[in-house]
Formats: C-alpha cells, sequence, structure tokens
C-alpha cells in the first residue's frame, strides 16, 4: 500500500512505469497505488483516497500523471496529514 512509509518510492514509480509500458493508462495505474492497496487490506476506511478524516500522503507534482505515470518522477514536495511538509 501506497502511504507514510513508501510513497512514491523508486520501485513503486518503476513498476507503475511498467504498467504503463505494458499499455495500461495512467486512469487505471494510480488506484493501483492508492484504493486498491487500501482495499486489499482492508484499511480504506482510514486511507487510500483524499477525505475528511482519512490519513493522507500527498505529492505536489510538475506535470499531470494523468498524461504520463513518469510524473510521478518529477515531485515539487509531499505532504502528510500526519507529518507535515517535506519540500523536494
Amino acid at each position: 500500500v501506497s502511504g507514510e512509509t513508501i510513497i512514491a518510492s523508486p520501485p513503486l514509480i518503476e513498476e507503475l512505469e511498467i504498467f504503463q509500458e505494458a499499455g495500461l493508462s495512467p486512469a487505471q495505474i494510480l488506484p493501483t497505488a492508492t484504493i486498491n492497496g487500501a482495499y486489499y487490506f482492508a484499511i480504506s476506511e482510514k486511507t487510500g483516497t483524499i477525505d475528511a478524516g482519512k490519513e493522507a500522503s500527498l505529492v505536489l507534482l510538475d506535470e499531470n500523471p494523468l498524461q504520463d505515470i513518469r510524473a510521478l518522477r518529477k515531485i515539487r514536495c509531499r505532504r502528510s496529514t500526519t507529518e507535515g511538509l517535506w519540500p523536494m
């Protein structure tokens, strides 16, 4: 599950890029790094989407990952609801 400890880690981004190379669209790929893991681990009531009361780790990107998943490599800053802001 993407989250506090592995958000936007290089191995995760590489895996997502492989999905894109295999023909999946970014709109199909991004849920694999967010809500799908939360559903699998039965923690979707606490994380996996941006909703009031949920824990979240967010990234601000310089490019749109819905156009190209490689945009995840261009992180401007990270934000965690539990730990604050981390400029890149």
